[in-house]
């Protein structure tokens, strides 16, 4: 292989769509996505290894800058075996772009491998995987196409279709109000069982990723009342579990079982091949084991946090940070 890199700062549509037909187990790496960003201040960039005429690796960046600093973003790192060329390039547009901080992620990654940078933070995470097609022809025969659940997975199915729920597909704003509570709701359960989790308003990306056809709901109903909602990011043979939460009465039908196993039928009949049911860290044990137990497969992965530039600098950024603050609650209070 005589591997190259580019980096293209403005990238049109068909080519986020070449990137994105090179990796079809992502996606976040699809025009819909690289919009969706771009309408809440994100702009798309892309960073691609070439093998001759063919894209054999990439990955779409993130640029963001603000007032004291500025931040590159990349979603899903690729699997390469020799990847410091790939790293090196990614370095040379942080300096050419003056990018303070690299954030270096592995959503929907099948396999990483981080930069060797200094001033970096690397955390261990787990992603969970359902092959909702088989890989080869030669497995078809023994792949049943179903979920290999755990037993109370198979009692809370069966709650939830006597309950007589039903799956609701939508892109509509109200739906989007419903999803972002019963999260928050599922966030707080698990942060009263002692889990670090970090909640935040998402509202504006959730539109943004509808508007622009990336993402999608399906949520379990009980007649008009939204019992569990789950956010996919979609691409023409991926999807991605980004966000989900259940209502306490939910949990008493399992309704979450129930979207979750409904959804994985309805985008393996529209030709989904892989359904990630995204990642957990170390922290989170309710919901690896609730990822765990419909059979998925755990891949070990890793993220990073990189500063790219001197130390001087991030002193600099810290002091302007404090004195920004200090003259906003001056403004503020005059």
């Amino acid at each position: 292989m005589n591997l190259r890199f580019e980096a293209v700062s403005a990238p049109s549509s068909e080519e986020i769509e070449k990137l994105s037909a090179a990796t079809p187990h992502t996606p976040f790496n699809t025009p819909a996505f690289a919009a969706a960003c771009n309408a809440i201040g994100k702009v798309p960039c892309l960073f691609l290894a070439w093998d001759g005429p063919d894209i054999v690796a990439g990955s779409l960046g993130l640029f963001m800058k603000g007032l004291l600093s500025s931040r590159l973003e990349i979603m899903t790192a690729p699997g390469l075996l020799q990847s410091d060329f790939f790293w090196n390039g990614v370095r040379a547009f942080c300096w050419k772009h003056g990018v303070w901080d690299l954030e270096v992620g592995s959503y929907a990654s099948k396999a990483v491998k981080m930069p060797s940078f200094p001033n970096g933070i690397i955390i261990n995470r787990i992603e969970y995987w359902i092959d909702l097609i088989p890989p080869t022809v030669e497995s078809s025969e023994e792949w049943n196409g179903q979920f290999k659940l755990a037993k109370g997975r198979k009692g809370n199915l069966v709650q939830a279709r006597k309950a007589n729920l039903t799956v609701r597909r939508t892109r509509h704003h109200e739906a989007i109000i419903a999803h972002r509570h019963l999260m928050m709701d599922s966030m707080q359960r698990r942060r009263d069982r002692g889990e670090e989790i970090e909640l935040s308003n998402q509202s504006k990306f959730f539109g943004a990723l509808m508007a622009s056809g990336a993402g999608e709901l399906f949520q379990a109903m009980d007649q008009q009342k939204v019992l569990s909602s789950m956010l996919i990011v979609r691409s023409p043979h991926s999807a991605y579990y980004q966000t989900g939460g259940t209502s306490h009465e939910g949990m008493q039908v399992g309704a979450s079982t129930f979207l979750l196993s409904e959804v994985a039928g309805i985008l393996k009949s529209e030709g989904v091949g892989w359904f990630n049911l995204g990642g957990a860290n170390k922290t989170e044990e309710g919901l690896r084991n609730f990822k765990k137990s419909f059979g998925a497969r755990a891949i070990a992965l890793e993220s990073a946090t990189f500063s790219m530039v001197s130390p001087m600098k991030r002193k600099c950024r810290a002091i302007a940070k404090i004195i920004h603050k200090a003259l906003l609650k001056v403004f503020s209070s005059s």
